[in-house]
Formats: structure tokens, C-alpha cells, sequence
């Protein structure tokens, strides 16, 4: 292997490093905090971002941070899949630094994501319409890409039935990425976290996200887009 392929394949391996970590820190980040949390006596919460106000508030603002920073620095194919995408590492930032609302009833965290907007300065409630409305934007962002960035890869794969596959599976992760969030802001607004169910929810559209970037890395390594590309 001479000089440019090593090029080549260093490039080809930051790029597939980078999808895999961002769909791995996301599989895992639910279920860390639920199963970790336990382990420090921390009841399990009827929401993900009620983990904010638990001990295991670090391992939810720096793996949101994580995620952030993996999005931002991945460059997207095309301009308006790279303003997507950094649009959403802001996002990603955002809702970790703009935590909801505390209440602590019964040792259940309860996050008035959407209570009432004050007019003055940001306020707790402010901060919490701010992380709500934020996290719903971080997966309209993503599944913007997912659903309307998508062929300029798939244009590379000449096999019809292939191309559908992957047109279908990111047309079903898309509306994941949008469903599940405002469907769990409709359950906080009305539900109050009664149940939860709101954790689960929340859990699809992260894992939504998280089979994003499987599939997308499974469908570059057919097409050989990249690969293609260096040459």
C-alpha cells in the first residue's frame, strides 16, 4: 500500500469512526443513565432529561456535548446537509446546558418542560422551553438529512431494489426522528410524567438517530461513494 492509499483509507476509517461513534455513545446513553443511575440509588426517572437533576447529570450533559461535537465536525456531502448537521451539534449543546425545570416529588424529577414563558431574563422555565423546543429541533435536523440528503450517496448504487431498501428505511428513521419527540413533548404537557412511558418514548428518537448512522455507514460501504471519490 503505497503513500495515497494509506491516505485514502486514514480518511475513509475517520469518517466511519466518527458515524459509529455517534450511533454508539447514542444506543448506549439511555440505557446508561437508567442502569447506572440505579447502581447510585437513582430512581428511574419518567424522563431522560430528568437526569439532569440526578448524580448522573455529568454522564447527560457530556454525552449530549459528545454528540454535539461529533455532528459539528462531521462534513457533510452537500451545503445544506453540513448546515444541518451543524445546526444540530448546536442543538445537541443547547438542550445539554439548558436543563428543564425542577421538581422533586417523591424522589421522581419531575421537568416542566413546557410551563409557563416568562417575559423576564431566563429563568428556570425559560431554560426549559429552550431545552424542549431545542431537543425537538435536534431531530427535525437529523431527519432532514436523513429523509433529503440521502441520494447523494444512494445515486451511487446502481441496484434498484437496494435503493428502495435504504429509501425506506430512512424514510421510516426520519418520521422516528419526528414522531417520537413531539410525541413525548405532548405527553409532558399534558401527562405530566406520570408515567414512564415518556422515558421510552424519548428513547426511539434517540435510537432512531443512533440507526441513522448504522445504516448510513453500511449503505457508504456498498455504494463506495467515498472510496470512489479519492480516487
Amino acid at each position: 500500500m503505497d503513500s495515497k492509499d494509506k491516505i485514502r483509507e486514514h480518511i475513509l476509517d475517520t469518517y466511519t469512526y466518527l458515524r459509529i461513534g455517534m450511533a454508539g455513545v447514542s444506543i448506549i446513553f439511555p440505557l446508561i443513565l437508567w442502569w447506572v443511575g440505579l447502581i447510585f440509588d437513582v430512581k428511574f426517572q419518567a424522563s431522560i432529561s430528568s437526569y439532569y437533576h440526578t448524580p448522573m447529570r455529568d454522564i447527560f450533559v457530556g454525552s449530549l456535548i459528545a454528540i454535539g461535537a461529533f455532528l459539528w465536525f462531521y462534513q457533510g456531502i452537500t451545503k445544506k446537509e453540513n448546515i444541518a448537521l451543524n445546526c444540530a451539534g448546536i442543538l445537541a449543546i443547547v438542550v445539554a446546558f439548558t436543563p428543564t425545570e425542577f421538581l422533586n416529588v417523591d424522589g421522581q424529577v419531575k421537568c416542566e418542560t413546557f410551563t409557563t414563558l416568562p417575559i423576564r431574563g431566563i429563568s428556570e422555565a425559560t431554560a426549559s422551553y429552550i431545552h424542549g423546543t431545542s431537543a425537538i429541533l435536534f431531530f427535525v435536523a437529523i431527519a432532514f438529512v436523513c429523509i433529503f440528503t440521502r441520494n447523494e450517496t444512494l445515486k451511487e448504487i446502481s441496484n434498484p431494489v437496494r435503493k428502495k431498501f435504504y429509501k425506506t428505511i430512512y424514510n421510516f428513521l426520519g418520521a422516528g426522528m419526528i414522531v417520537s419527540p413531539l410525541t413525548a413533548a405532548f405527553l409532558l404537557l399534558f401527562w405530566k410524567e406520570t408515567s414512564n412511558i415518556i422515558y421510552f418514548v424519548e428513547s426511539v428518537a434517540v435510537w432512531a438517530f443512533s440507526a441513522y448512522w448504522i445504516v448510513k455507514t453500511k449503505e457508504i460501504n456498498e455504494s463506495q461513494v467515498v472510496r470512489k471519490s479519492l480516487h
